[in-house]
């Protein structure tokens, strides 16, 4: 099993500890963040797996090309791919709420 780790600043004082495992059949990540110590996703792993080596205070950022590498045909990827898609759903059904609120705010002025 292939393994990196990356030191990212947060919001503590001392960096977070980002791992990412890897095999054929396996793709997972830790942080110590307080996010990712009780199973949530947290910000510092989905930067990286993203692509962005932002925050990363560790010697390795050009190391973050090889996580996204890792992703391809993982259900991490898969789940990546629903969260982006029901972002832009979110996006969108803000917009169209506050048009309504406009179109609504006219009409009670008369």
């Amino acid at each position: 099993m292939e393994q990196l780790s990356f030191k990212v600043q947060g919001s503590e004082v001392d960096p977070y500890l980002v791992i990412f495992r890897h095999n054929e059949k396996v793709f997972n990540g830790t942080c110590t963040c307080k996010a990712g110590q009780i199973g949530q996703v947290c910000k510092h792993r989905l930067r990286i797996m993203e692509g962005s080596a932002e925050d990363i205070v560790s010697e390795n950022q050009h190391e973050v090309k090889i996580v996204v590498s890792w992703l391809p045909g993982t259900d991490v990827q898969t789940a990546m791919a629903e969260i982006q898609i029901a972002e832009k759903k979110l996006e969108k059904a803000k917009q169209e709420l506050a048009d309504s609120k406009k179109k609504l705010a006219k009409s009670l002025q008369g």
